[in-house]
């Protein structure tokens, strides 16, 4: 059974897989933010580098390692139904 999504800007409904609208020709964006994924990676980081200050060098880097995939994961199963419609502003060229 194939998705349906309506675009909030045009009100033009599309089968869930599109990368533009076919309305309005906004850009279509699913899943995970590049926001969202950069978090996780400093958490990742700030995680590993605060356990490898108080414990080991090697402990650093499981929990840093363990941070970021778990972090990963997580996020991919909270953004699984996001979809972004980003309108596009079209410039006059003279």
């Amino acid at each position: 059974m194939q998705h349906i999504i309506t675009c909030p800007h045009c009100h033009t409904s599309s089968n869930h897989g599109v990368h533009v609208c076919v309305g309005c020709h906004a850009d279509v964006h699913y899943g995970v933010p590049k926001e969202a994924r950069i978090a996780a990676f400093i958490a990742a980081v700030a995680g590993g580098l605060f356990a490898g200050s108080r414990l080991q060098f090697t402990a650093g880097w499981v929990v840093g390692g363990v941070t970021l995939v778990a972090g990963l994961w997580l996020m991919h199963h909270i953004f699984c139904d996001r979809v972004v419609f980003k309108p596009m502003y079209h410039t006059r060229h003279e």
